[in-house]
């Protein structure tokens, strides 16, 4: 396999995984095949889950699986699959912290600066609920689906931090 793969190594023969050819490849025989191959102590999917029968045969080599899900219905799926460790997060998101992802969580917060209806909002969203906006930072983030992202949708946001100073006393 190795062999197979060799124009994929660097210099220093650090066995890279093939350069994809697509934007986001799909977990196939031949990259199962690679990491069987290299044993490591955890394997984390972050751009779709898994297969069932890739991720039995991970565990069999003795491999932790992590894999991020970006709905519920992502979650339930790897789940079923056999996953030891879900990531729930965005597909937007990036970054990780020891032992938990969390973000928007801390806005339920008594000490965060929230309203109570904005906190009530939060508690009771939809998993479908939020999409990416830069109607209030100008740059991409999650926010809950309002009107005042479906009016400023067509609309072009100011550079990062401008927006934010605009739409503050929203």
């Amino acid at each position: 396999m190795r062999a197979k793969l060799a124009p994929y190594f660097d210099e220093f023969g650090l066995g890279l995984v093939p350069q994809p050819k697509e934007p986001f490849p799909t977990f196939d025989e031949e990259r199962l095949e690679f990491v069987l191959e290299l044993r490591p102590r955890i394997v984390r999917f972050h751009f779709g889950p898994p297969e069932a029968s890739a991720v039995r045969r991970l565990k069999e080599a003795g491999c932790i699986i992590l894999s991020s899900a970006t709905t519920v219905a992502e979650a339930r799926s790897v789940e079923t699959n056999g996953v030891d460790v879900i990531i729930a997060q965005g597909f937007e998101a990036g970054g990780d912290a020891s032992g938990a992802q969390i973000g928007t969580a801390f806005l339920g917060c008594l000490e965060a600066a929230v309203s109570p209806l904005h906190r009530t909002q939060l508690r009771t969203a939809a998993d479908d609920g939020t999409e990416l906006t830069r109607a209030f930072t100008g740059r991409p983030a999650r926010a809950l689906r309002n009107r005042f992202i479906t009016e400023m949708a067509a609309t072009e946001s100011l550079e990062f931090p401008l927006q934010g100073s605009l739409v503050g006393p929203l």
